[in-house]
Parts: C-alpha cells; sequence; structure tokens
C-alpha cells in the first residue's frame, strides 16, 4: 500500500486529519500540495522537514472560490500538470436544531463542505481526465449515514458528498478515475476534545470497540484509496467508526 510515486493535493492541512494525512504521504515519498485559510506554523513545519520540492502549501479559504482557484492552478504548476491524487477534506461542522439555526451557517456549510468541494474536484479531474487515471477520495462523516439532532445541515452536506461520489465515480470510470468516500466516526482529535466527558462517555458506550477512532486509523483508510492496492474499488465509502453505525 505505497503512495511513494504520487502527487496528492490534500485541502485543510492545517490540523487534524489532514495534517496526519499529508505528514503520512511525504513519510512514504509523495509530494503534496495543499491549503488552509492561514499558514500555519505545521504547515512551515512541513515545508522545513521536506523542502519546496517536495511540499507546496498556500493560504486559501473554502468560502472564496478566487482563492481556491488560485490555490490549484498553482498547485497544478507545481506538479507539472500530473495529479495522481486528491483529498477533499476540509470542511466545517454546524450544530444547530434546524429551527434555531442562521441563514449564515445554513450557507457557509453547504458552501464549504459541498458546493466548494464539488468545484474544487471538477478543476482537479481535468487533469486527472487528461492523464486518464486518478483517485480522489472525500471526506464525509458518519452522519451522512446516520441521523443526529442539531446537526441537520451539516449532515446533509455530506450526504450530498456521498451522491456526489457516487455518480462521479460513473462518470469518470472509464477515464481510470476511481472516487471514493471516507466516513469517519468520531476521532480523538481537538473537535471533541470539547466535548464533555458525559457525551465522549455516551459515544464510546455506544461503540462497540469501545473508543473514539484515532486520527491515524482513519489517514490509513484514505492512503488505501489513495494507493494501487485499492485500483478496482470506486463509487464505495469506507466507514471508519468502531461499529457505531451497525
Amino acid at each position: 500500500m505505497k503512495i511513494s510515486d504520487k502527487n496528492i493535493i490534500v485541502s485543510g492541512i492545517s490540523k487534524g486529519l489532514g495534517a496526519e494525512l499529508a505528514l503520512r504521504a511525504l513519510r512514504d515519498g509523495a509530494r503534496v500540495a495543499g491549503f488552509s485559510r492561514a499558514i500555519t506554523k505545521d504547515m512551515n513545519g512541513l515545508l522545513e522537514e521536506f523542502g519546496k520540492d517536495r511540499v507546496f502549501v498556500q493560504a486559501a479559504d473554502m468560502r472564496n472560490r478566487d482563492s481556491l482557484r488560485e490555490f490549484l492552478a498553482r498547485a497544478e504548476d507545481f506538479f507539472g500538470g500530473q495529479i495522481d491524487g486528491l483529498v477533499n477534506n476540509a470542511g466545517v461542522a454546524y450544530d444547530h436544531v434546524l429551527p434555531l439555526s442562521q441563514d449564515v451557517g445554513l450557507d457557509s456549510t453547504i458552501e464549504v463542505n459541498l458546493t466548494n468541494t464539488i468545484l474544487i474536484t471538477r478543476e482537479i479531474v481535468k487533469a486527472m481526465y487528461l492523464k486518464r487515471s486518478g483517485s480522489i477520495v472525500n471526506i464525509a462523516s458518519i452522519l451522512a449515514l446516520r441521523g443526529y439532532s442539531g446537526l441537520s445541515i451539516y449532515g446533509a452536506s455530506k450526504a450530498g458528498l456521498l451522491g456526489f461520489t457516487r455518480s462521479l465515480a460513473r462518470e469518470m470510470g472509464r477515464a481510470g478515475i476511481r472516487v471514493n468516500s471516507v466516513c469517519p466516526g468520531y476521532m480523538d482529535t481537538a473537535m471533541t476534545e470539547g466535548m464533555s466527558k458525559e457525551h465522549k462517555d455516551m459515544i464510546i458506550r455506544r461503540t462497540p470497540l469501545g473508543r473514539l477512532a484515532e486520527v491515524g486509523e482513519v489517514v490509513e483508510a484514505v492512503v488505501f484509496l489513495l494507493s494501487e492496492s485499492s485500483r478496482f474499488i470506486t463509487g464505495q465509502e469506507i466507514v471508519v467508526d468502531g461499529g457505531i453505525t451497525i
């Protein structure tokens, strides 16, 4: 399960899953281009450790299409037009029951998690189409598969991503481009650090494997889908949740 020869674009690499995926890919020998809203210490650390020949990072905002297009153009130039993998990881969470939600939260969640993720994919898939190969991995969520109170808007955005995955897989299959999704469950990250102990304990009790996911375990699923080990898998979602959705 190697990605050492891959050129990979990762959105949202400043922390969490995106940061660990970028680090894993670089340690495996891949080249990585990624963005976040601001250049962080960790992103500069990747440049220092692996060098500008292997890493390209830029500030870009998922709510600003001009900044996204600028990043994508520069990333494609960095890779000489040869893009092997795209991981749509950047996203926002929105936790409000629907009657109390605000237009700005609704619009931002759909724009970031779905609309502009599609825009990024549309631009990158053109380069993949020319080389007749590529792997796209969309980071969805178990909330696309199961309902949770207060997360209807977020769940809708991630469920839309699954529908996008399946149809694009059919569109691009003849060109040798695979499109899959990963649906993480609750991970041991900064996001869950903000939960109360009672809430976290409840999630752990409901999870058959009895714990939260480690970020690295989700990274392994993404790397599998980027690698040639999954060369006959497309249009699927891999659920990494310790069994909480069964």
